[in-house]
């Protein structure tokens, strides 16, 4: 059997100064680490340092799940598929707005996208 542990970390943004927000971020803990999303761009710090915490870090990430292409949960997949060689998933809904961010940005335009955004991530797998 299996054991597996799900680690949940808030991640505060703004997306203005005016508009704050906030997007959780799951980690999948067992022999391997996956995460659920990314958070915004700029997220890995946050995440690398909950890592450490419990004694593990970016090297195990296999594989980075994302829920949907709004910059809020794709901002650091690049980074991670980058420094750990995990895979990224998605949709096939949603892989074009990953792999493409000025696409996404182009169709739907939010304040301060590219800072939250990062920038496009290949999808290796989607499901």
């Amino acid at each position: 059997m299996i054991e597996m542990k799900v680690h949940q970390i808030k991640i505060d943004f703004n997306v203005t100064e005016q508009i704050k927000r906030f997007v959780y971020v799951y980690i999948l803990e067992a022999e391997s680490l996956y995460l659920i999303d990314s958070g915004v761009y700029g997220s890995e710090t946050k995440i690398m340092d909950y890592l450490d915490s419990i004694g593990r870090n970016t090297s195990e990430i296999k594989g980075v799940f994302l829920t949907h292409a709004h910059p809020d949960h794709i901002g650091s997949a690049a980074w991670f598929r980058e420094h750990s060689g995990c895979k990224i998933y998605a949709s096939e809904g949603e892989r074009l707005w990953i792999e493409d961010i000025d696409l996404q940005f182009k169709e739907r335009p939010i304040p301060n996208f590219y800072n939250l955004a990062g920038k496009s991530s290949k999808v290796d797998f989607v499901v």
